[in-house]
């Protein structure tokens, strides 16, 4: 079986992110054509205050916040869907790349979101994927990418973040000539 998609996992902090802006980084530096976002901390004071979520074209829009907390956080969900969902609807360039980070417990407030996933790792794309650590309840869509047949789970930790890159580039792009 030709594996067509990564999955990266590991404990909130340990570096998943940025290996997913490195791979994009490599990708770009060949001309590769990446669609998606990444998802990052928003700090204030040093404190966590939320998450925002970057798209590969520039859009920002905010994730979850503790000003409007629910819980530790409260997901934007009308601005998260207004530049998350897109990127799913556009017709992506040949050859292209999707990157969802993250797939996780305050993404899946979004119905549409969980849709949009499920259509994107059953068609003929190539993603790069975060998804959490099972901790808890198990959230069925991080599940179902998990257990992806079509997909290589590499899990994240501090002594392998740094070394697994060209590793992730030979899977994303088995026919290009790739350098870390």
């Amino acid at each position: 079986m030709v594996l067509k998609h990564v999955v990266l996992t590991g404990p909130p902090g340990v570096g998943k992110t940025t290996l997913v802006q490195k791979v994009c980084k490599a990708l770009e530096s060949k001309s590769i054509p990446i669609c998606g976002f990444v998802t990052q901390e928003v700090r204030e004071h040093g404190q966590r205050i939320g998450f925002q979520i970057i798209t590969m074209d520039g859009k920002v829009g905010t994730l979850s916040s503790v000003k409007s907390k629910i819980g530790m956080y409260g997901v934007e969900l009308q601005e998260f869907e207004s530049v998350a969902l897109p990127i799913f609807q556009k017709e992506p360039q040949p050859g292209s790349i999707l990157i969802i980070d993250e797939i996780g417990k305050m993404e899946m407030f979004s119905k549409r979101f969980q849709v949009a996933v499920r259509e994107a790792f059953t068609s003929d794309l190539t993603i790069l994927a975060t998804i959490p650590i099972p901790k808890g309840k198990p959230i069925a869509l991080v599940e179902e990418v998990r257990q992806n047949p079509n997909s290589k789970l590499f899990q994240i930790d501090r002594s392998n973040r740094n070394t697994v890159l060209l590793d992730i580039l030979k899977i994303l792009c088995p026919n290009a000539e790739v350098n870390a």
